[in-house]
């Protein structure tokens, strides 16, 4: 027993210093952004998986400091204490994080994250906005029957890689900006592969899901004045091309609607640049950029 007591101790001690290492290396990252290719990689864990990955330090914390105390291990004891220390560094990112949203206005809870928001009372409706270019040009509109008028609407764009994804992979957002107070509406677009390539024609089809906004925010109690479009990844770089082309004349009307002006464009890691994106460096991204562009 004691010989088998021992190879547990060795084997649980390996592991859990393996996910501290891990822990502290993906700290550095965060706070030392510029490191190539680790800052990037980093920083993907610890603010865009931070609901997983803060929870997951805290376990890898107690279990460092029950084993440390069943074995009177004082490497696992170090081990803990260098856990904890990387749980605080993130507590410190993510409260930094919800600071600076707060500070610019916003009043977000990071705690109250981790619950489902109540969006009973919003409504949804699925639409083909247009018809000359594909059959799949649907969207999503999001709203409440509360009363309320002149509400802001927003366009949300999905990303995906230009190659994948769909308007319905985030429609929680979508409820929570209308439970909030926007008309909410969340496009599809045609995906490309190898052999089909939409950079000639996807820029155009959103257009019409403007167009289809502008006709019809009014019916939603929207304001088209205070019309906004997002979006993240493949999606950032499509709100960003369309929003600017809109408002500087390259795209002026869809069928026979006139464009409205776009109020705001607000993107997630949006890919703002074609070559640099197919030119980067990192090696686990090349490949899959060389894909995508």
């Amino acid at each position: 027993m004691t010989i088998l007591k021992k190879i547990v101790q060795v084997i649980l001690s390996v592991v859990f210093i393996c996910a501290i290492v891990v822990n502290m290396l993906l700290v550095l990252g965060t706070f030392f952004t510029s490191i190539p290719v680790f800052g990037t990689i980093a920083n993907m864990f610890t603010v865009c998986f931070s609901h997983q990955w803060l929870p997951y330090v805290l376990i890898v914390t107690v279990f460092c400091i029950a084993l440390a105390r069943a074995y009177k291990s004082r490497l696992l004891r170090i081990a803990w204490i260098v856990s904890a220390v990387s749980l605080v560094c993130g507590v410190i990112i993510i409260a930094s994080a919800v600071c600076s949203v707060n500070t610019n206005g916003g009043n977000a809870n990071y705690l109250q994250s981790y619950t489902s928001p109540n969006c009973n009372d919003v409504k949804s409706e699925t639409i083909q906005y247009e018809h000359s270019i594909s059959d799949q040009s649907l969207l999503d509109v999001y709203y409440k029957d509360d009363g309320c008028s002149d509400k802001p609407v927003v366009l949300y764009i999905h990303g995906g890689g230009w190659s994948s994804g769909s308007r319905n992979e985030d429609s929680s957002y979508l409820q929570q900006f209308a439970e909030n107070g926007y008309v909410a509406v969340a496009a599809d677009y045609d995906l490309s592969s190898q052999d089909v390539h939409g950079a000639q024609t996807v820029e155009q089809q959103l257009t019409y899901a403007v167009a289809w906004i502008a006709n019809h925010a009014s019916s939603y109690s929207g304001d088209i004045n205070r019309f906004y479009i997002i979006g993240d990844s493949a999606g950032g770089n499509l709100a960003l091309d369309v929003a600017y082309k809109i408002n500087n004349g390259v795209y002026v009307t869809a069928g026979e609607t006139t464009l409205p002006k776009i109020a705001a464009v607000s993107v997630l890691y949006p890919v703002t640049d074609m070559n640099a994106c197919y030119s980067n460096d990192y090696p686990l991204f090349t490949n899959l950029a060389h894909k995508m562009v």
